[in-house]
């Protein structure tokens, strides 16, 4: 495969991936009645300066690299309209149970879903911020390091 058929093969796939962010999507809640649901947009990453010492090159004769980003793409945006879909069935259904923990199809039927209401307990990020610094409380941090796999423009 040649730089431009692989070139074409990743573009390709940025144009598929950009149709299907396109696509509307509806949900069924009847014979005729249908709802939108609402999409966001992908952010594509886009770097201000990259050091070309830093890149590496795929090799003459690679084919797996671009198949992969190619179908990366591909994966992406299918995840992005299912959680857009899943996103609105569940403010259907919700607002179908209202304050209700439990929907079942019929009275004295087992529920089909659970609604129950948790509590959690989550830490107060900005608080902590604040009122712990890094450079006084180093024993409140934990640093990390992660390495996202992001798609550029």
């Amino acid at each position: 495969m040649t730089t431009p058929d692989i070139r074409h093969l990743i573009d390709d796939a940025k144009r598929r991936a950009a149709i299907r962010d396109a696509e509307p999507i509806t949900i069924q809640l009847g014979d005729h009645v249908e709802i939108p649901v609402k999409r966001s947009r992908p952010r594509g990453e886009k770097l201000d300066e990259i050091d070309p010492s830093n890149v590496a090159i795929v090799s003459e004769g690679n084919t797996y690299v671009p198949a992969l980003t190619a179908r990366l793409y591909t994966i992406r945006a299918e995840k992005r309209a299912l959680s857009a879909e899943e996103d609105a069935i569940k403010d259907v259904l919700l607002s179908q149970a209202g304050e209700l923990e439990y929907i079942a199809l019929a009275e004295g039927e087992a529920p089909i879903l659970s609604l129950k209401h948790e509590e959690s307990v989550r830490v107060n990020t900005e608080w902590v911020k604040e009122n712990l610094p890094t450079a006084e409380h180093p024993e409140a941090w934990k640093r990390s390091t992660s390495r996202p796999l992001r798609l550029m423009d």
